[in-house]
């Protein structure tokens, strides 16, 4: 084949190719445009009257990664094939995702002449992971969730057979005893009355596990401050408490309950697993965000394997749906300080 029918034919399918094509002139400064195809046309919106004597760098903007801006640079520089993905902009000033692969050209002399580009629109790949992952994260949050929820039906569970149970059935063996033994029937029956009562408090707090704050209007300071009071025994633990005025109209009723949450299942394994003596629980804004703080001098554990308990990992899950942030920092035999952080909502103007 002739070198101009070769040379007709390498155009006309240069031309007719999907991906964007395009020839820079790397012999002059800023490596101006000699050729694009009408895949580059279709792709960025430009003709080739307004592409030609122009450097590429015309389709980038101020979301364009940076360090794929290096990567290429470099390839470019140092003359060698580079590939990179870029966020570009079409003439329109819609973006598209632009993945770019550049071949260096060079003479019978060894000199670089030409870089060659190809373009690919890869937008709706891209849309499909960003989509994956979102639909990935999801689905993690529900698993999350229902282990949660099996776990804390399993603790009620445990509780009714363990506590309450128990106790019931002494109320039960003592009402039997008293109707036979009049002379100790007194006796008998001020127990009974002593455990059905701590049976209803036993059972108000899992309510309260459960149902946790009720009222539409609820305050979180005084809920945390509830809270506590109902979990901690008194004389249990050195406690100490700092919480600043919260602006509740700031927080959503979604926020304050992860927060809540937070707070009830962290105070539940210090008081499980940590053996700690003193407890410090704070409350504060700052910077438009809302931070919980949790410190305990208990025995600590390893953070490298820091989310894999079902309790961290629903607490880090109710913090990521409302756009939150949890930071952890322990290690054995050093206790365990616990942040958990949500942006307040913004000021009615």
């Amino acid at each position: 084949m002739y070198p101009s029918v070769l040379n007709a034919v390498l155009l006309k399918a240069m031309d007719s190719a999907r991906e964007g094509i395009t020839i820079a002139d790397a012999t002059r400064p800023g490596l101006p445009l000699i050729y694009i195809n009408e895949g580059f046309e279709r792709m960025t919106g430009y003709t080739r009257a307004e592409c030609i004597g122009r450097s590429c760098n015309f389709l980038q903007g101020a979301a364009t990664d940076q360090a794929q801006l290096a990567i290429l640079r470099a390839g470019l520089r140092e003359a060698k094939p580079v590939q990179v993905e870029l966020l570009n902009h079409h003439k329109s000033g819609q973006v598209f995702h632009n993945r770019l692969s550049i071949t260096p050209i060079f003479d019978e002399q060894g000199s670089l002449t030409h870089f060659i580009g190809v373009q690919d629109d890869i937008t709706v790949q891209k849309e499909r992971e960003v989509l994956a992952r979102a639909i990935g994260e999801h689905r993690l949050r529900e698993e999350v969730t229902v282990e949660a929820q099996e776990k804390e039906r399993l603790h009620i569970g445990r509780e009714l057979h363990d506590n309450v149970n128990q106790l019931l059935a002494s109320a039960s063996l003592r009402l039997n005893l008293a109707a036979a033994r009049e002379d100790i029937r007194m006796e008998l029956l001020e127990q009974t009355r002593d455990i059905v009562q701590t049976s209803i408090r036993e059972i108000r707090k899992l309510s309260h596990l459960l149902a946790g704050p009720q009222n539409p209007e609820w305050k979180l300071r005084e809920s945390l401050q509830d809270l506590i009071s109902s979990m901690v025994p008194a004389g249990s633990l050195q406690l100490s408490c700092h919480f600043e005025p919260v602006t509740d109209e700031r927080l959503s009723g979604q926020k304050k309950l992860a927060l809540y949450r937070v707070a009830q299942e962290r105070l539940n394994n210090i008081l499980k697993h940590a053996g700690a003596r003193q407890v410090w629980i704070g409350l504060e804004c700052d910077a438009g965000e809302m931070l919980l703080r949790i410190k305990d001098d208990g025995v600590g554990f390893d953070v490298a394997g820091k989310y894999r308990g079902i309790g961290l990992k629903n607490m880090k899950a109710r913090l990521e749906m409302i756009s939150g942030r949890m930071h952890l920092r322990s290690a054995p035999g050093k206790g365990c300080e616990l942040e958990a952080i949500v942006p307040l909502e913004c000021v009615p103007v």
